[in-house]
């Protein structure tokens, strides 16, 4: 269970980004970081991975205190792919292979290489191995992020915008994929998506963030038209079709 109490984050003094952020995600759970651009929702993410260093509370992985792990101990817990991805002109095989850094310094072993081959599989990405990762599709390189981001048996993935500027096919086969990983390795996620008609059916839990502070914390059937007005400050109306919910603007433009 991941666990966040009482976050405060500052890059200056008397600047700051993020206030007594509380926020708690079941195992096995995706939890979605919902706001407005500037709320905060990158800057925590950033948190979690130690690429932005809290000023002040806890940050639990089940009761660990990540913020006493070294920068390798945390990466074998949590599995990060930011929203700007850089692979450089590397293979595939060796773009996931990066994700192993913690485990080795100077030389991979033979279990490094099972491993990598193993995610190339699951990724079905084997027809790739040697391909350069530049040479991909937008859909390919992110599956690849992803892979490299599950190098070690991570217990939390971290991901920044993962559909953004991918066509509707990409945007779903990422979605599904990241269900399946849910599922068959028994981890949790939390992530940035701005689609909310997409947040809405994928997540399970929902982090409002305004202002650097989580506003509110919610399960799907919990959620109301009165919180996304506070927080976007739009009127909308929430329907079900098929069971399923679809967020709606209200017309309120003039003729």
């Amino acid at each position: 269970m991941l666990e966040i109490k009482d976050l405060d984050f500052s890059y200056k003094k008397n600047e700051s980004i993020l206030n007594q952020v509380n926020l708690s995600l079941e195992d096995n759970k995706i939890g979605i970081l919902l706001g407005e651009n500037g709320s905060g929702k990158s800057t925590l993410l950033k948190a979690l991975c130690s690429i932005n260093k809290i000023n002040k509370g806890q940050l639990l992985l089940d009761g660990i205190d990540l913020k006493n792990l070294s920068l390798k101990e945390r990466a074998k817990l949590i599995g990060y792919v930011p929203q700007n991805i850089m692979f450089g002109n590397m293979t595939v095989f060796d773009s996931i292979m990066i994700g192993r850094l913690a485990s080795f310094e100077y030389k991979t072993s033979y279990e490094d290489n099972l491993i990598v081959d193993k995610l190339l599989t699951e990724f079905n990405l084997q027809d790739k191995k040697y391909k350069n990762v530049n040479e991909l599709s937008g859909g390919e390189k992110q599956k690849v992020a992803i892979a490299r981001a599950l190098a070690h048996d991570v217990k939390l993935l971290i991901l920044d915008e993962p559909t953004s500027n991918l066509d509707i096919y990409n945007q779903q086969l990422i979605l599904k994929t990241l269900k399946q990983i849910v599922k068959n390795k028994k981890i949790s996620i939390l992530m940035v998506l701005h689609d909310l008609n997409t947040a809405l059916n994928f997540g399970e839990v929902f982090y409002f963030m305004k202002q650097g502070r989580i506003q509110y914390q919610l399960k799907k059937n919990e959620l109301n038209c009165q919180v996304f007005k506070e927080i976007y400050n739009i009127d909308i109306n929430i329907n079900e079709i098929n069971d399923k919910k679809y967020i709606t603007l209200e017309d309120n433009y003039e003729n």
